[in-house]
């Protein structure tokens, strides 16, 4: 017979991957961190247990546990940029708001 668990938060570690992929998303959320500490919006992780009745048997019921995180979108500089004749877009790499800029050194 297998072992069975009393199912808690110090048991949930157990259901699935969920132990993984919050240590994931915790590593995530601190490179994140590390990565763009002007960005002070929290980064988010949450654990949701999702409890519904068992329509076979009313004495059980079905669990579903989700983890997921959340971290502030990354936003790039404006660039302006010039139509083409074929609804195409240009633009300077190296002057957001001058697309006529060439490029001072081109390779």
């Amino acid at each position: 017979m297998p072992n069975k668990s009393v199912f808690n938060l110090e048991t949930i570690h157990k259901v699935g991957h969920l132990a993984e992929d919050f240590d994931g998303l915790l590593t995530n959320a601190v490179r994140d961190c590390k990565e763009r500490p002007g960005m002070q919006k929290a980064r988010e992780i949450k654990l949701i247990v999702r409890v519904t009745p068992d329509k076979e048997d009313p004495e059980d019921v079905i669990v579903q546990s989700v983890v997921s995180g959340k971290t502030p979108a990354r936003e790039a500089s404006p660039y302006k940029m010039q139509t083409t004749v074929n609804n195409g877009l240009k633009f300077a790499p190296s002057s957001p708001m001058e697309p006529d800029q060439g490029e001072l050194f081109e390779g």
